[in-house]
């Protein structure tokens, strides 16, 4: 089982890292894409999904000075069906799963974890962004077996085998 994280303070270097990867290994999944917004508006949530490049907004716009959670759980779940489905035409043990962010959704046991799950039964290995906020609820998922990373393609060759 092959299951690393890397900060997610380094979203910049894990694309890049992502991008200089793909040219040789199948790579599914979703990496957060940089979002510009309107003058007075707050950023939304937008991933890129693997390997197709095409973008999705998995944030509900709740209006002016909201503060709550503004994940759509509908749109990350319709995303990760389409990872889902460009995973399953890998075969066992081959390519590379990446994951956005592990947040409230996969600390609740939700979002990508079931894909996560899979990924790893199917000897897929998987590699996640951790925010420092989610990293306990991380650490309890991985139980110990999560290799921390670096966000460069040297050290995620040499994990990957």
């Amino acid at each position: 089982m092959r299951l690393g994280y890397i900060p997610l303070e380094d979203e910049a270097g894990l694309r890049s890292a992502i991008a200089q990867l793909g040219s040789d290994i199948a790579i599914v999944g979703a990496l957060s894409a940089p979002d510009t917004p309107a003058a007075g508006q707050r950023p939304r949530i937008v991933i890129t999904l693997l390997p197709t490049g095409d973008t999705r907004v998995i944030s509900a716009d709740l209006g002016p000075g909201s503060t709550g959670c503004r994940l759509d759980v509908a749109a990350l779940d319709s995303a990760i069906m389409e990872v889902e489905s460009a995973m399953s035409a890998l075969p066992d043990g081959t390519g590379l799963l990446v994951v956005n962010k592990f947040g409230k959704q996969e600390a609740a046991g939700l979002g990508f974890v079931p894909t996560i799950a899979n990924a790893l039964a199917r000897d897929i290995p998987v590699l996640v962004a951790v925010a420092p906020d989610w990293q306990a609820a991380f650490d309890a998922f991985a139980d110990g077996s999560a290799a921390r990373l670096q966000a460069d393609t040297v050290s995620l060759r040499a994990w990957m085998g």
